[in-house]
């Protein structure tokens, strides 16, 4: 049974916090977290966001955190590193770039192998790339589309699409008019709130607003 946490910013709060806790197969202190930055890698700004991911998942007490730049090392080197892990956490940056590292890299043919047995978290680029199509970080010119990519197809590990930083970053005009070209349910969700899928069960959690295909932030 496959789960999932996908969020904005990270455990930014306790709801989504204990939402993490309550996917895990066992308990904090026995947990080894894989954290790939990747998807920040051509990004020029601000990167303290790492910190407070780091932070955030000290203070849960897991076992070990492990950086694993999948586009930095072979995959002879990173499969072993997300084999020995129980958590897979991608961090959030250019969901382009993330996608086309996962595919040049081989991640994309062994991630559904993986997360059969692994917690998969997403922070924004990482959540979208995991859904159907990734065309919604184009909305209000969002991320920049820095490489050449032509197939924007996610990886349809899940059957629906997230929009994280709404209305922060994204706009609920820009997703409205997106919603009426994709034939996917669609979660919006704010930088304080996040997407709980536990096998078949899917939750919204945390302390901010959300909202499910009609992309109207209650």
């Amino acid at each position: 049974m496959r789960r999932y946490l996908l969020t904005s910013t990270g455990l930014v709060n306790d709801p989504i916090k204990q939402a993490f806790l309550d996917l895990l197969p066992k308990p904090a202190k026995d947990i080894t977290v894989a954290f790939i930055p990747t998807a920040k890698n051509l990004n020029t700004n601000d990167k303290r966001y790492f910190m407070r991911v780091l932070l955030s998942l000290d203070e849960l007490g897991v076992k070990k955190i492990d950086f694993v730049d999948i586009d930095a090392i072979k995959k002879e080197y990173w499969l072993p590193r997300l084999e020995a892990a129980d958590v897979i956490y991608v961090g959030g940056g250019n969901t382009y770039y993330l996608l086309n590292s996962i595919r040049n890299s081989g991640l994309i043919s062994e991630l559904p192998r993986l997360l059969e047995s692994r917690l998969y978290v997403g922070d924004s680029a990482g959540g979208i790339v995991i859904t159907p199509s990734i065309d919604i970080a184009a909305v209000d010119d969002g991320d920049e589309n820095i490489i050449s990519i032509k197939d924007t197809k996610g990886l349809g590990l899940i059957g629906f699409e997230v929009s994280p930083h709404t209305p922060e970053d994204v706009s609920i005009k820009g997703n409205k008019e997106y919603s009426k070209t994709s034939p996917n349910a669609i979660y919006a969700f704010d930088d304080h709130s996040a997407i709980k899928v536990n096998g078949s069960k899917i939750e919204q959690i945390g302390n901010g607003h959300w909202s499910f295909n009609t992309l109207d932030l209650q």
